[in-house]
């Protein structure tokens, strides 16, 4: 884009898919999603990603800005099996919602792409770039994330140390 840069990256997500529990093998039974219908914003990384990687997938887009709500609402009344979207944004719907956690889970343990965050900020300002990734770079960064992440802070930090390719064992599921 135009007249955009983005800061160093604070955090990594990566596209997963939301399912009720008890299609928790959906990928082990279906590993190409044939025929599968799955909900996923228009237009977004996780949509190119799903066309690309799983062809013979059935995806039904919606209006990104309405991602969490016409995610969560496709799985409740079954117009998707599955809800693709970043773990960290799947996390947050469903937490928003009310609904139990312990009801559907996110697969597979770890993501299918590894994908980073970064500010946006003006090309024009080299002087707010450097700022900005300074401050990014701090240590009390860290305790910013593990504040604003909360409980979900140790499956964010696998997360990103999956990303980086340190071993650790898998994350463990959503409820």
């Amino acid at each position: 884009v135009e007249g955009v840069a983005f800061s160093v990256p604070f955090f990594y997500t990566g596209t997963q898919l939301l399912v009720p529990q008890d299609d928790a093998a959906l990928l082990a039974t279906n590993p190409t999603l044939a025929g599968t219908s799955v909900g996923v914003a228009a237009q977004t990384t996780n949509e190119a990603f799903l066309r690309q990687s799983f062809p013979e997938a059935n995806l039904i887009t919606f209006e990104s800005s309405l991602g969490g709500t016409v995610g969560l609402q496709g799985l409740s009344d079954g117009s998707f099996a599955a809800y693709a979207s970043d773990s960290v944004l799947l996390r947050a719907a469903l937490a928003d919602s009310g609904w139990p956690e312990s009801e559907y889970q996110l697969i597979p343990a770890q993501p299918l792409t590894c994908d980073s965050y970064g500010l946006i900020l003006p090309t024009d300002d080299e002087e707010w770039q450097r700022t900005i990734g300074t401050l990014l770079q701090r240590e009390p960064q860290l305790s910013i994330q593990e504040t604003w992440l909360g409980e979900y802070y140790p499956l964010e930090l696998a997360t990103l140390e999956y990303c980086l390719g340190v071993e650790r064992p898998v994350i463990p599921p959503l409820n």
